[in-house]
């Protein structure tokens, strides 16, 4: 994760925090999590797992197959990296997984052996290929209702984009729900979709344009450039706050985001 893993760190620290300060059932959910929930598809892009160690949450990991060798009878999540492996994946196992109720995080270049060939006719690569490039996110309308809490104003969240991302096009506009999206990246390459999720079956696909690992950021302004103590003290995380070192606001902005989604997605799986 290279220079953006203190930022997780403080963003993993400060998520937990303001948990315990809401009072909410999803701390709980979180820490109640075991490795048996969780299982993570390696990658040689994205490492989900970075992700995962900063929320202490733990998790079993395989490799690419294209026979899913894995017990999945107590998984609720599985993370399938963004990979250019050659490695096939075991499609019909999760779309049945999927189908029986289980909840699957796709990231980058897995929209195409595994979304576009398990779930087609949902979504799509738009044709695009990205620049290594870091746009403004926003919540969709769908992400108001399962995010909302987590970007407040004055955060300017941030997204990287790798270098060949594929910006994604929504083909039932109905079915899907667009969680965060970019206008800026719409405007660049066409389609403005960052994290969309939708249902098949008893379970849910979600699929995320780069990776959850957000390599890097950029501070386009003085206040992202300013320390990320003022992020999280307006967050309510004092603790957080102290020990987060020369981490700055744009990149603990970005980091939360990440953090955030992907608990939410845990806790909402393991919760049915």
């Amino acid at each position: 994760m290279t220079h953006m893993l203190p930022a997780y760190a403080a963003a993993a620290r400060g998520y937990r925090e303001t948990l315990a300060l809401s009072g909410r059932r999803e701390l709980d959910q979180l820490n109640r999590l075991a490795s048996a929930h969780t299982l993570v598809v390696a990658g040689n892009y994205d490492r989900a797992e970075d992700v995962l160690g900063a929320l202490s949450v733990p998790y079993r990991s395989v490799r690419r197959s294209k026979r899913c060798a894995a017990d999945l009878r107590r998984v609720r999540t599985i993370i399938v990296n963004c990979s250019t492996s050659g490695d096939e994946v075991d499609v019909e196992s999760l779309r049945r997984f999927v189908a029986g109720g289980g909840t699957i995080v796709t990231t980058d270049w897995a929209l195409f052996d595994v979304v576009e060939e398990a779930f087609p006719c949902f979504i799509e690569a738009n044709g695009q290929r990205t620049a290594d490039d870091v746009v403004s996110v926003e919540l969709g309308d769908a992400g108001q209702r399962f995010l909302g809490d987590l970007v407040t104003p004055g955060d300017e969240p941030r997204w990287w984009l790798e270098l060949s991302s594929h910006p994604i096009r929504i083909l039932r506009k109905r079915d899907v729900d667009v969680l965060i999206q970019s206008r800026e990246m719409g405007r660049r390459y066409g389609d403005d979709p960052i994290a969309v999720r939708f249902r098949h079956g008893g379970g849910w696909v979600y699929h995320l344009v780069s990776h959850l690992n957000l390599q890097r950021t950029k501070a386009a302004s003085a206040r992202e450039q300013a320390s990320a103590s003022g992020f999280l003290l307006a967050k309510g995380a004092k603790d957080a706050a102290t020990a987060c070192g020369d981490v700055r606001f744009g990149e603990l902005a970005a980091a939360y985001l990440s953090v955030g989604l992907l608990a939410r997605i845990l806790t909402a799986a393991r919760e049915g």
